[in-house]
């Protein structure tokens, strides 16, 4: 479809002027813009469209600046090759003058936004159209949808997109759309609409004041083959095309650093998809609907499914709003947020003892022993094993280094033959678990203690995240095996401690007969403290 008309509007005035094709329009202080501010000269800028390329070419005729693109002021003599929806500011920080197409180009255009100089308007420089030829290969490059790491983001770029110091982010499902169905989860990439009447009004006002707009969604259903990246791009188009203005995308397909709570997608932004235009925090802001409400929080409302989204704000500290609170002027709603705060707690771990009390030893001089370490997997167990017992000369078993339990018990017999002690570095939650090793300290009449890591359930699951996001060599840990050890520990044990962070404390079993002494020092339970966790990321 051709070009019907270019126009420059600025809506807090009330101004639109016409920019005809290929014609050079003079504008500045007067009543067409209605500027009254005598920085701004009476012969400004020239503006010329071009209906075929969807650009405007801007000429600074003024020795005072403008300003356009949020970005640097235009001298005397520059110009700058703008495309739909480009801001211009005729006085740097006042009303903001904004370039419309009708129709608008679609997803798929491809425009340069090209910065020119004195020098490029003498006798004998390369025309505009030729450096705009030169740099096409470049701007393609940057435009449209690019990968990182194997398609574990997907980033989507579109043509006239104003970057800006001021973010306005958004998740997608719940928050900008919903399904047509009226089901959780989409049928199909068509199966969605947007979620309120008010969302392209406020977004349009939004990039009206200067701010980017930016989705920021998470999309497992690519990694677990629900959804196909080809279906995923064509549904994210869909959705910026509905939306009615420029919108930067970026989706995470599988766990990574760029997954929400994480903030990976942002500091991409922020390093390489911002135009080199530093972002400010304090003036941006996220929207999400996974933010940790109750069941209730309106009426018939459901719980959230997380608060994924909302501590994706916390780890960066932007403001955040619900939908419903950004698009219906809602009030804000309670919420719960994860119980396990790693930025709290590295405020209070350096005053917290090894060991409780602190004259408990860790390491005996009574002979060879058997520690059996028991606790989630990534509470802290291995980095205290290497940094407590194995470095004071306690041989490991660990059966996911070594590969089975019956091996672990290898180890442990052939260490005790040697006359060394020995940790057996497993979750050991359970008390068959346990019992291998017992039987044998028994048998040997070898006195055994088991050091309990106290560390909570969601501080485990938060160091088995980080670690996978660290260390990709490290096996993933499902959230059912979590739940199966917490369910062994809450049965067996008559209490789980609750203290800020790993610790290791004393166990008290329903059964007293259960692991009964072994040899002269017997089954003793020790309180330790262990490694802290990384305190960057709530998750």
């Amino acid at each position: 479809m051709s070009t019907k008309s270019c126009t420059l509007k600025c809506v807090p005035l009330g101004v639109e002027i016409d920019l005809p094709d290929g014609v050079a329009v003079v504008l500045g202080r007067g009543r067409r813009t209605k500027i009254k501010d005598p920085k701004c000269s009476r012969i400004q800028l020239e503006l010329t469209a071009d209906y075929e390329k969807m650009n405007v070419l801007v000429r600074q005729l003024s020795p005072n600046p403008s300003k356009v693109r949020n970005k640097k002021e235009l001298q005397k003599g520059e110009a700058d090759t703008l495309l739909h929806y480009s801001l211009v500011e005729f006085v740097p920080g006042q009303e903001k003058f904004r370039i419309e197409f009708d129709p608008p180009p679609s997803l798929k255009t491809v425009g340069s936004p090209i910065k020119t100089n004195k020098a490029s308007l003498k006798r004998g420089a390369p025309t505009q159209a030729k450096v705009d030829d030169a740099k096409k290969q470049k701007v393609e490059a940057s435009v449209g949808w690019s990968s990182l790491e194997n398609d574990k983001l997907l980033a989507w770029m579109p043509s006239g997109i104003e970057h800006s110091e001021k973010i306005a982010a958004y998740d997608m499902d719940g928050t900008l759309i919903t399904t047509k169905s009226g089901k959780v989860f989409a049928t199909n990439k068509d199966d969605w609409r947007i979620i309120y009447s008010e969302v392209p009004k406020k977004l349009k006002s939004l990039v009206q004041d200067g701010f980017k707009i930016v989705i920021m969604t998470n999309q497992s259903g690519v990694s677990a083959g629900k959804v196909t990246i080809k279906d995923l791009k064509s549904k994210l188009e869909a959705v910026v095309a509905g939306l009615g203005v420029p919108v930067q995308v970026l989706a995470a397909t599988d766990t990574s650093v760029y997954r929400k709570p994480n903030i990976g997608m942002w500091e991409y932004l922020e390093k390489q998809a911002n135009d080199g235009i530093p972002i400010d925090r304090s003036k941006s802001f996220y929207c999400g609907d996974a933010a940790g409400r109750p069941a209730n929080w309106q009426p018939k409302a459901k719980k959230d499914f997380s608060c994924g989204d909302r501590l994706f704000a916390v780890n960066l500290g932007i403001d955040f709003f619900t939908p419903e609170e950004h698009f219906l002027s809602y009030k804000p709603s309670q919420f719960s947020i994860a119980s396990f705060d790693a930025k709290a707690y590295s405020s209070t771990v350096a005053s917290l003892s090894i060991t409780n009390p602190p004259s408990a030893k860790i390491v005996t001089e009574q002979g060879p022993e058997i520690v059996i370490m028991v606790g989630f997997p990534g509470s802290g167990k291995s980095t205290f094993c290497k940094d407590h017992l194995q470095s004071a000369g306690y041989e490991v078993a660990n059966r996911d280094t070594v590969g089975t339990w019956q091996k672990c018990v290898k180890i442990l017999q052939d260490a005790l033959g040697a006359g060394k002690s020995v940790v057996i570095d497993n979750t050991n939650g359970d008390k068959a678990s346990r019992k291998r090793y017992l039987d044998i300290a028994k048998e040997m009449k070898i006195p055994a203690r088991c050091f309990v890591m106290e560390t909570t359930y969601e501080h485990a699951a938060h160091n088995n995240r980080f670690r996978e996001l660290t260390d990709p060599s490290h096996m993933k840990i499902s959230s059912m095996v979590f739940n199966m050890f917490r369910r062994t520990l809450l049965n067996e044990c008559s209490r789980v401690p609750r203290v800020p962070y790993d610790l290791i404390d004393f166990a008290v079993f329903h059964d007293p007969s259960e692991e009964p002494e072994c040899g002269k020092f017997g089954a003793s339970f020790v309180r330790l403290k262990a490694p802290g966790a990384d305190e960057k990321l709530s998750t």
